[in-house]
Order: structure tokens, then sequence, then C-alpha cells
């Protein structure tokens, strides 16, 4: 049987996925030099957001956006939509309860595997060049800023 399929098909279109640092990276960059005392202030700064995450809507839709909300897929997107539109944590007894359970989840993942979320980072996925326009060692890299929608491209090696 001899096939030959030049078609690529699009599955779903790319989602900004956060970086997090977990036990593995912390150990790696712990060899590589750095201080241990680094990753104990990201913990603490991740704890103090939880502990004003129900109060605070700022900290609420950036730990939202950073738990993928703005994909339209994601059920988190209708709360992220609330806040957005003025709604306060505060006082719409839903959209309380939604933040409190991202905290819940967010402090568990927290203790069982040292999962920090990493506010200016994201996760990449490399695909090769099929077409053969980056030189060895190249890389292209968009971005798009989940709050602004701006681009921002990096290339070089």
């Amino acid at each position: 049987f001899f096939f030959f399929f030049f078609f690529k098909q699009v599955i779903r279109a790319a989602d900004r996925m956060p970086g997090f640092l977990n036990r593995q990276f912390i150990l790696l960059l712990s060899c590589a030099g750095v201080p241990d005392l680094t990753f104990v202030r990201f913990q603490d700064e991740v704890l103090k957001k939880l502990n004003e995450i129900t109060v605070d809507n700022e900290i609420a839709m950036t730990t939202l956006r950073m738990e993928g909300a703005n994909s339209f897929h994601n059920p988190l997107n209708a709360a992220l939509r609330m806040l957005q539109s003025g709604f306060s944590v505060t006082t719409e007894p839903f959209l309380a309860n939604v933040v409190a359970t991202v905290s819940l989840l967010q402090r568990r993942e927290l203790c069982d595997r040292a999962h920090i979320p990493v506010e200016k980072s994201s996760f990449l996925l490399g695909v090769m060049d099929e077409l053969g326009i980056l030189e060895y060692g190249q890389v292209f890299v968009q971005l798009t800023d989940p709050a602004t929608r701006d681009v921002n491209t990096i290339t070089g090696q």
C-alpha cells in the first residue's frame, strides 16, 4: 500500500500555555547554580497571590489567564469574562466559588508537585522547519500577550 499525503490538517488553533516550575526544573536549575532561596521566593509570591485572589479582581484575572481561561474551550472563560465585565469576586457568589476553587487547586498542585506558575513565561513546543527557511540552530518564536493580544516575534539562535 503506497500513499502520499501532502495536505496538513489543522486540528485546533494554538493556545498559550503558561510556564511552570516543577520539581524536575527546580532540580536542574539548582544544579546549574540558581540559589534555592530563589525558588522559595517564587513559592512565597504564589502563596501571597493565592491568599489575595478572593478579594482582588486584578489578581483573580491574572490567575485565571495563567490557568488558560482565555481559551474559548476552557470553562474558566466565563469567570474571566465576568471579571472583565465588572463583576467582583467579593460580591458575586458564583465568581467567588470559581476563584476559590482555582486557589484550592493551585495550592494542591504547589504542595503535591511543586507546581509553581511563572508569570512571564510560556511553554513552547518545537516544530521542524518544513520549508527550510531557518538555518541550522535558528529558532522562530511568536508569542501573543493574552491580556493585550499584542504579538511579540523572537528570531535568533
